[in-house]
């Protein structure tokens, strides 16, 4: 895991274009094509009975070709040109969606600005 400025990623989601975004009908798409995913810790993560809560976000990164795209939230039938990142607001989502995509060993930045990238199973 390496520490990231929050404050950069912040300005970074408000400014996704089309072709920085990744919705979740192209992601395995692009896993096959060897790019990793990535989950960035956007609010530290606290326990509030037996659920952690906090704020994540996934990155797929190329690191060959430099390129990362942002994790989206699926179109609205109102707004088609709004793009969003999609986040994830409870580890336990988080795990299930990455699970649900192949990941066989998950791991989940618990402190604002970590990431860690995650190993396809």
């Amino acid at each position: 895991m390496r520490l990231i400025d929050i404050e950069t990623v912040w300005l970074a989601l408000m400014k996704i274009s089309h072709t920085d975004a990744i919705r979740d009908e192209d992601l395995f798409e692009k896993l096959a094509v060897g790019h990793k995913v990535e989950v960035v810790c956007t609010e530290s993560a606290r326990k509030k009975n037996s659920i952690w809560y906090g704020c994540w976000h996934l990155r797929f990164v190329c690191e060959r070709h430099k390129i990362e795209y942002v994790l989206v939230k699926p179109r609205c039938p109102d707004e088609p040109d709004r793009i969003e990142p999609r986040y994830f607001k409870t580890a336990l989502s988080l795990l299930c969606y990455l699970a649900e995509m192949g990941i066989a060993a998950v791991t989940i930045p618990m402190r604002v600005g970590r990431n860690s990238v995650q190993r396809d199973g």
